[in-house]
C-alpha cells in the first residue's frame, strides 16, 4: 500500500509564520536595551516600585525632598494645637514643639517645652490622624539632661512626666494609628 505524504494547509503555513515573526519580536525587545531616560512617571505603574526593587544605596538623604513632608505643626501656632497646662514655648532660642507626618505614615515629634511649675499634665493634644492606636511610653531627657518620660495617649495627649521645668520631644517618632 502506497502512503500519501501530506502537504501543510496554507493556514498552518500562515500561522508558524506569524509564530515566528511574534517570538522574533519578542527576543529583540527583550535583548535590544531602552534608551536612556525613556521610562518615567507617565509609564509606571501606581506601586509598581517597591522598595525590593530599589537597589541599595541608590536613596540618599540628598536625592529625597523633604519639601513633600510639608511644614511642621509648630505648637500653639495658628491652626495647630494649642498648649495646655502652663506649658509653653522653651527659652533660650531652643526649638518649639512641633510634629509633622511623614509619607509613611510616621508621626515625628521635634523641638522641647517648658513650664515654670512642671507637673505630671498633658502638655498638648495631638490631632486626629497624628495619634497611635494605643499607648506609648517614651524616655527623654529633662533640664541638665535628667531623665523624663512621656506618655502618648491613643486619644492624642502627649503627656510629660518629669520634676523639671523643660522636656524635649526629639527623636520621639510613632506610625499613626499603630
Amino acid at each position: 500500500m502506497q502512503r500519501r505524504r501530506l502537504a501543510p494547509s496554507p493556514a498552518l503555513v500562515v500561522s508558524l509564520i506569524a509564530l515566528f515573526v511574534a517570538l522574533g519580536g519578542t527576543s529583540y525587545a527583550a535583548i535590544t536595551a531602552l534608551p536612556a531616560n525613556s521610562v518615567g512617571t507617565k509609564q509606571l505603574k501606581n506601586s509598581a516600585v517597591t522598595g525590593a526593587k530599589i537597589k541599595n544605596g541608590a536613596i540618599t538623604a540628598a536625592k529625597i525632598s523633604t519639601s513633600a513632608l510639608g511644614p511642621a505643626k509648630v505648637v500653639g501656632a495658628t491652626g495647630a494645637p494649642s498648649y495646655e497646662n502652663s506649658w509653653g514655648t522653651t527659652c533660650c532660642g531652643d526649638e518649639s514643639a512641633r510634629f509633622y507626618k511623614d509619607p509613611w505614615g510616621i508621626v515625628h515629634l521635634q523641638g522641647s517645652t517648658y513650664n515654670a511649675a512642671p507637673s505630671s499634665a498633658t502638655i498638648f493634644t495631638l490631632p486626629v490622624g497624628y495619634r497611635p492606636a494605643g499607648t506609648l511610653y517614651y524616655s527623654t531627657y529633662g533640664a541638665g539632661g535628667s531623665p523624663a518620660y512621656i506618655e502618648i495617649t491613643s486619644s492624642g495627649a502627649v503627656i510629660s512626666y518629669t520634676a523639671q521645668t523643660f522636656v524635649s520631644l526629639t527623636n520621639i517618632s510613632f506610625r499613626a494609628g499603630l
